[in-house]
């Protein structure tokens, strides 16, 4: 029960008690005293065992279901002293036979524990977090219109939601027309940045997979294993660096990867399967995840850099000009940075531009011909009528709006021009 419920068995032991005082025996004192022994040493037995890393005390309140082992957050003591009213109340009716308002007092405590639990829940849950780990298990199980359909509820606005929203438009090939149709707040939003966070790491690590750049997803999921503060492994991880080493070919680092996965419950069967790839390059060539990301892998070292992403992806696209993920996201970071010179230089790089554009490159090729004069001869190869129609009424309503964010927001709101106006200042 321990292993399951961590600290919180203190509940159980609580009703245990009250259970016991309640039969009013004296053999039910000899067990309660049972019961708080046996409590209070199993606790101290599994820490000299497994977890000496914790101070006993964090043990006996969270066990390894809270991270910190430095630190514990005592407002979550309020869980076992609130359970605690229930069989106490319990007792105290029991011992008030059928007295009158018994039944009354028990509705009243009924209803006044839920408005206490709701309280507690709105209080003490950090809904960002927990909208954050949303999106981290939605893309780490590819449940990509899960994604969207979640966005659509309630449009992400941090950083790590918008990215993981981005990287299921790109998954379902919607990213070039869909992509301003949400909140966007600049390249952090596509690509980002590295920080000693385990979540950040593995969301980051997550598109850099699916990008082709297997090298950065392996250090992002490595540097972020290493950042728990309990000093565990991250079984996802380790799943991970067996997939990046054997599309690397280091066959002995897998290995020692796939031993780990083979002492767990739930991965040991997908570390059999992935140890029969082990030396089998032809067959991982044929896998239809690790054979794709081989195929494109980079063939040119070059320097990493926070600053310089579109830079990066440009030299991704440049080494595999088929890697569609790779100039979407080429092409969505100089949208993002608001940089429409590198917009149009690498839109020119497609070896056949497109009749019609996708939408969010339409709007900004409106955008940069009109700042060009408009000229005939010079308006870009896939830009519509209709998209020059919609720019020219943007700017006439803009100018005659004394307050243009909000006047333009109902029938612009979703279009590049708004971002541009109104979003994302660097």
């Amino acid at each position: 029960l321990y292993m399951l419920a961590g600290g919180m068995i203190l509940v159980f032991v609580l009703f245990v008690l009250v259970a016991d005082l309640c039969d009013r025996g004296k053999a039910a004192w000899g067990r309660a005293l049972v019961c708080i022994v046996w409590y209070v040493a199993l606790i101290y037995l599994y820490r000299q065992l497994f977890a000496r890393q914790y101070p006993l005390g964090t043990l006996y309140m969270a066990g390894e279901f809270f991270r910190f082992p430095r630190a514990y957050p005592y407002s979550l003591a309020i869980v076992p002293l609130f359970a605690w009213l229930t069989p106490l109340f319990c007792f105290a009716v029991s011992r008030s036979g059928r007295r009158k308002g018994a039944a009354l007092r028990q509705c009243v405590y009924g209803a006044v524990s839920l408005v206490l639990l709701a309280a507690g829940i709105g209080t003490l849950a950090n809904w960002e977090k927990e909208e954050i780990l949303g999106y981290n298990y939605f893309t780490r199980m590819q449940k990509w219109d899960a994604v969207l359909a979640k966005a659509d509820k309630r449009a992400p606005d941090t950083p790590l939601s918008v990215a993981a929203l981005n990287l299921a438009l790109a998954e379902r090939e919607y990213l070039p027309d869909f992509m301003f149709h949400y909140f966007q707040n600049g390249p952090e939003g596509l690509l980002p940045s590295f920080r000693k966070e385990y979540i950040v790491c593995a969301m980051a690590g997550e598109i850099y997979w699916r990008l082709g750049m297997v090298n950065t997803a392996q250090r992002y999921v490595f540097e972020g294993m290493e950042t728990l503060p309990n000093y565990d492994k991250s079984v996802r991880s380790i799943q991970r660096l067996v997939e990046t080493n054997l599309i690397n070919e280091r066959y002995e680092v897998a290995a020692k990867y796939i031993a780990m996965l083979k002492q767990t419950w739930f991965y040991r069967r997908w570390a059999q399967e992935a140890e029969m790839y082990l030396y089998q390059t032809e067959k991982i060539a044929q896998h239809p995840t690790w054979g794709k990301l081989r195929s494109e892998l980079l063939t040119e070292d070059f320097f990493f850099s926070e600053q310089e992403k579109d830079m990066m992806m440009g030299l991704l696209y440049q080494s595999d000009t088929l890697n569609r993920m790779a100039y979407e996201y080429l092409m969505g970071m100089t949208l993002v940075t608001k940089n429409l010179t590198r917009f149009m230089d690498y839109y020119n790089l497609q070896p056949t531009l497109p009749q019609a554009a996708p939408t969010s490159y339409q709007e900004a090729m409106a955008l940069i011909w009109r700042q060009r004069g408009s000229k005939p001869e010079e308006r870009p190869v896939g830009l519509e009528d209709r998209t020059i129609a919609a720019l020219n009424a943007f700017m006439n309503m803009y100018q005659q709006s004394k307050n243009p964010a909000q006047a333009l927001y109902p029938s612009f709101g979703q279009t590049y021009w708004y971002y541009v106006m109104f979003r994302y200042n660097q």
